[in-house]
């Protein structure tokens, strides 16, 4: 692990107010669980802050070990709303559809947790939303990955609608008394002692375009999203090299060396950092312009030039090819799709 990623995994502080809400509604004295936990109260009330994993994990044992309930992880979403997890949950919620829903996710889950990864693997029974720890670390609590669940289940059925139910739902961990409190809550077969966590959704559901999109606000909140992974400790350098790109896209080409200098680090320290995660700053422009350019596209109001200036290019045509490469059709024949 480099010294841009967290020596001591940590994740936002809301999980432990969902937690500490929990626990008073099983009637049990949170403030008292917070102290044995190590965490401070006072950070409940500073959204955004970071807690480190062991100390939540720590919180997690003892609200199930004193709620006398394995399954707490599951009744924790009757405490999540829309902005629990910072910016994510609105621009979650102004998604195109479920599958951008979950890619966004992807890209930003360190926000919730940086213990795990989180991705989407096409599978033959639809859409898989899979996360599972990095390699070293310890699997999480059992509570946690129940309560990641639920509350991906939340998010989901918030945007898309309160009927919609996962194909199926694995769980790492063994089960828990008889399972039934699952397929209650995920309205879906749920399997144990799997290879992976995983939420298997549709594609007719993954893929279907929701009224509720909004390319704007989609994309604001995940600036500000970039924005509160720059100011934590935990953000991967690849994100950082994004929420920088981000910025200075509209003011023309971006380079590896204006980026490396932003950074205050070398270009060559920059590759190599990148290299070791598995990418390049190539790679990640490519990325950051396609996301954009899928957003931007869907505003009336800008034409193919203002979206190519937009994402940094000095001319239309080269913007026109690169849109052609990711989405198989020129800007102008996509727009009449929408």
């Amino acid at each position: 692990m480099n010294q841009f990623l967290a020596t001591h995994p940590t994740t936002i502080s809301s999980w432990a107010v969902v937690i500490a809400r929990t626990c008073a509604f099983y009637g049990l004295n949170s403030k008292e669980l917070l102290k044995k936990a190590a965490i401070d109260e006072k950070v409940l009330g500073q959204p955004g802050q970071r807690i480190e994993i062991d100390k939540i994990a720590r919180l997690w044992n003892l609200a199930v070990e004193q709620s006398r309930d394995p399954c707490l992880g599951l009744r924790v979403i009757r405490h999540i709303h829309p902005v629990t997890f910072h910016a994510l949950g609105p621009a979650l919620l102004a998604s195109r559809d479920l599958r951008e829903a979950l890619e966004r996710l992807c890209r930003v889950y360190q926000i919730i947790s940086d213990e795990v990864e989180v991705r989407i693997d096409s599978r033959d029974d639809g859409d898989a939303l899979c996360f599972t720890p990095f390699a070293g670390r310890p699997l999480p609590v059992g509570a946690s990955v129940d309560a990641f669940m639920a509350a991906a289940v939340f998010y989901a059925r918030m945007l898309y609608d309160a009927s919609l139910n996962p194909v199926k739902v694995e769980f790492m961990h063994e089960k828990w008394g008889e399972g039934r409190e699952y397929e209650r809550l995920f309205q879906a077969p749920v399997y144990f002692a799997m290879q992976d966590n995983a939420i298997v959704f549709s594609p007719q559901d993954a893929h279907k375009t929701l009224l509720t999109a909004n390319a704007e606000i989609a994309m604001q909140n995940d600036k500000l999203v970039f924005d509160y992974l720059a100011r934590c400790k935990t953000e991967r350098l690849d994100q950082q090299v994004r929420s920088r790109l981000l910025k200075s896209l509209p003011l023309g080409e971006p380079s590896i060396e204006t980026t490396a200098q932003s950074m205050g680090i070398s270009p060559r320290s920059l590759q190599r950092h990148l290299r070791n995660q598995g990418t390049s700053f190539t790679e990640i422009l490519d990325e950051t312009r396609k996301h954009l350019a899928e957003n931007l596209i869907r505003y009336p109001h800008l034409s193919v030039t203002d979206v190519a200036f937009q994402l940094g290019y000095s001319d239309s045509s080269n913007f026109s090819r690169a849109f052609r490469r990711w989405f198989g059709k020129s800007p102008n024949m996509y727009k009449r799709f929408l």
